[in-house]
């Protein structure tokens, strides 16, 4: 990579920088240009707001490919890093992304000698660590993680450029060989990027263990590699548009313009004659003036209404007669209010027609929803005489003759009348011309339209004609029955991207439970992991989900939280499919039941990380018991043993709960249960059993161990020197045939 000055630039590369300034942000200033390997990566660095961005330009790819990665990028900076942007540049059949610039990245800090001790290294590869298992559990790729893709932001690992050199075919030491081309990367390439990652980092500071590991990530098999579970356990640290801007103020709203009061009585001095000696000019120019108004007014009337605005003793925005038509809800009355409105501009005509239908009044031939839309009052005001004009004549095309307007190009309408036009499309009835409309020209509607739509593009909605981008804008706009809603999430859709619609719907699915319920309908009939998300609601009556709002299903199904759930319903969600709502339901067990002051914690720990194959009923009927006090445990406990748990979760619990001292009546019965059954005896569990507070689990590993084996034989001798209770020490002194006092050799 190589910084210059645009003005240093070749011929060929200048021409391909001015190629691209073009699609830069509005208000973009270039500044400086990075040079990358292939001669039309020119990346133009440039101001905005005093910010320093870098727009990247990716090489020429089909509209599919491009679509896809699109998404992708969305998808990954709308979870990791918002302040990146992208966007399909269909004329150069290339993407545009762009994001804040970094002057050093990880690999320049390293070779600059900015980060060198340890310390700061174990923190690069923790952190590392984590964002990498954010990305597979939220299922995004960034396909080519390497010390030239990480940048440290206060401290904070960022990674840069997601999907870009993978897909273009760039590659160092740390590309995966999996990685190709014109394709998107697999997820598999990442953990293979952080292993050699790691080994530059680390260096000679590895484990054997550790170098074990990281040769198993650089496989190259994907399928033989080493989990990301193994790389966190060893490297722990216990482990060495561009719309120009209009509003009513420029049109038919604006009032005349004035300097002071004494330039308003000059000019009324002027008219009357007044001290001037010049009546009969006045009279002739007054006169010609009202022959122009009357040329106006017969050959184009919006002009003349337009200029009426501008003389405020002339112009009026009230009409009792259009008032009367209109509200006699006659076609033929009604129509001639329409053409006054529409053909001619008449502001009384127009105010009219907006006002009934700000009240509310649904008065017949009318697309009132159409018109409440695109006339919303949070931007009527920026509405151009255009604008308003084009939504009048398709809120009251059945009050006009055809052809009565010539509509312009849909790209140069007000976003507000595009929303509208949009939202009143049938998907089986896309224009070409709404295809060809890019989704970012809705950026500048208000919220919470922005966000809807900004999540849309993040999923890979690129166009206006996206049946996706048409059943949101029903949606969002009133209409939320199960047609649209079934539009908007597709089964194609993937659940990730489905998961950030159904974020950015959230504010309206609150508010309408009909929206919700028809979002979970919507959902269930999927074949991924939503759908048996929504289904595991139904599949069992023991918390009474029935109960709970749709609207509070979906915030958990899109990876939030509720907070009205009962004791009941925390304790089945450690049963629930997705690990993010599992682990939130442990933290609010732990804090209500305070489990970490009782040394009860790490079960928690075990019921989330572990496939423990209880049963929902298991998991509610085990919290029933930790919910309630020591001496009232008996029968809740005996209870649950009665339930027939697998026995490779109670020996997991009871080795979690190794913190729980004195007598504890679960840990007691789930030694008598183990007991009973085949469990693992492997030596790493029957050292833990060993070290356990309850006397009954020790002797479960005395009983166990064997001493003529060297290793067990060990375990039984240190215990033995630290054994206190008098049976457990008697036993172990008659097991190794050591004599009472007898010391061990």
């Amino acid at each position: 990579m190589k910084l210059v000055s645009p003005e240093s630039l070749d011929r060929d590369r200048r021409a391909i920088l001015d190629r691209y300034l073009p699609y830069l942000p509005s208000g973009a200033v270039c500044i400086n240009v990075v040079l990358g390997d292939a001669d039309w990566d020119v990346r133009p660095l440039f101001l905005i707001d005093d910010e320093v961005l870098i727009g990247r330009f990716s090489d020429v790819f089909d509209s599919t490919l491009l679509t896809q990665v699109a998404s992708e990028i969305g998808a990954f900076s709308l979870l990791f890093e918002k302040e990146t942007k992208v966007s399909i540049i269909s004329d150069l059949k290339r993407l545009l992304v762009t994001r804040p610039f970094f002057e050093n990245t990880l690999k320049d800090q390293i070779e600059q000698g900015i980060i060198r001790n340890l310390s700061e290294l174990e923190d690069v590869v923790d952190q590392l660590i984590k964002v990498i298992g954010q990305l597979s559990h939220r299922s995004v790729v960034h396909g080519h993680v390497s010390p030239a893709n990480i940048v440290l932001r206060a401290g904070r690992i960022v990674l840069v450029d997601p999907c870009l050199n993978a897909l273009q075919g760039g590659s160092d030491m740390f590309s995966a060989p999996e990685v190709q081309r014109g394709v998107i990367p697999p997820a598999t390439a990442e953990i293979y990027s952080l292993g050699k990652i790691i080994r530059s980092l680390k260096g000679d500071g590895l484990s054997e263990r550790q170098k074990t590991l990281l040769d198993q990530l650089e496989l190259t098999d994907p399928r033989h590699r080493a989990s990301l579970l193994d790389v966190s356990l060893a490297f722990s640290a216990g482990e060495a548009d561009g719309r120009e801007a209009h509003s009513a103020s420029d049109s038919i709203s604006k009032e005349p313009p004035t300097s002071n009061d004494q330039g308003k009585e000059k000019f009324v001095d002027f008219i009357v004659g007044k001290g001037s000696g010049l009546s009969s000019t006045v009279v002739t120019l007054i006169a010609l003036a009202f022959v122009l108004l009357y040329g106006l007014y017969s050959f184009a009337p919006i002009t003349y209404h337009r200029v009426l605005a501008w003389i405020p003793f002339l112009a009026t925005d009230y009409s009792p007669e259009y008032e009367s038509s209109w509200a006699s809800r006659e076609r033929a009355r009604m129509a001639v209010v329409a053409r006054a409105a529409v053909i001619r501009g008449e502001p009384a005509a127009v105010r009219t027609i907006l006002d009934d239908i700000d009240s509310g009044e649904n008065p017949p031939n009318v697309r009132t929803r159409f018109l409440r839309i695109a006339c919303d009052s949070d931007w009527r005001n920026d509405l151009t005489p255009t604008d308003l004009q084009v939504a009048l004549a398709l809120g009251l095309e059945k009050l006009l003759p055809q052809g009565a307007v010539k509509l312009p190009a849909l790209e140069v309408l007000h976003p507000g009348v595009l929303l509208a036009i949009l939202a009143e499309t049938k998907p089986t009835q896309i224009s070409k011309e709404l295809s060809s409309i890019p989704l970012s020209i809705l950026n500048s509607l208000p919220e919470p339209f922005r966000s809807v739509f900004g999540a849309l593009g993040a999923i890979g909605v690129a166009v206006l004609g996206d049946a996706k981008a048409i059943a949101v804008a029903s949606i969002i706009t009133g209409n939320q029955d199960i047609g649209a809603v079934l539009s908007a999430f597709p089964k194609n859709l993937s659940a990730p991207k489905a998961r950030v619609l159904i974020q950015a719907l959230s504010p309206l699915i609150k508010t309408s439970p009909e929206l919700a319920e028809n979002v979970l309908k919507a959902l269930s009939d999927r074949d991924d992991s939503l759908s048996a998300s929504v289904n595991w609601f139904a599949a069992s009556g023991l918390a009474d989900w029935g109960r709970v709002k749709a609207s509070d299903k979906l915030r958990l199904l899109s990876g939030l939280f509720f907070d009205n759930g009962t004791f009941t319903q925390l304790s089945d969600l450690l049963m629930f499919p997705m690990k993010d709502t599992r682990t939130t339901a442990a933290k609010k067990l732990g804090e209500q039941l305070e489990l970490l002051k009782r040394g009860e914690d790490k079960l928690l720990e075990v019921l989330i990380a572990t496939h423990h194959n209880l049963s929902r009923e298991q998991v509610i009927s085990l919290f029933a018991v930790l919910r309630v006090s020591e001496e009232a445990r008996l029968p809740y406990v005996t209870a649950w043993f009665d339930m027939k748990p697998p026995s490779e979760f109670v020996l997991l619990a009871l080795l979690a709960r190794n913190n729980v001292t004195g007598h504890d009546l679960f840990n007691l019965e789930a030694a008598r249960y183990i007991r009973k059954t085949t469990w693992d005896s492997s030596i790493e569990v029957l050292t833990l059993l060993s070290e356990h507070p309850e006397p009954l689990a020790r002797m479960l590993a005395y009983t166990t161990l064997n001493p003529s084996d060297k290793v067990q034989r060990g375990v039984l001798e240190r215990r033995l020197t630290v054994e206190e209770q008098e049976a457990c020490k008697n036993f172990l002194s008659s097991k190794l045939g050591v004599v009472s006092g007898e010391k061990l050799s």
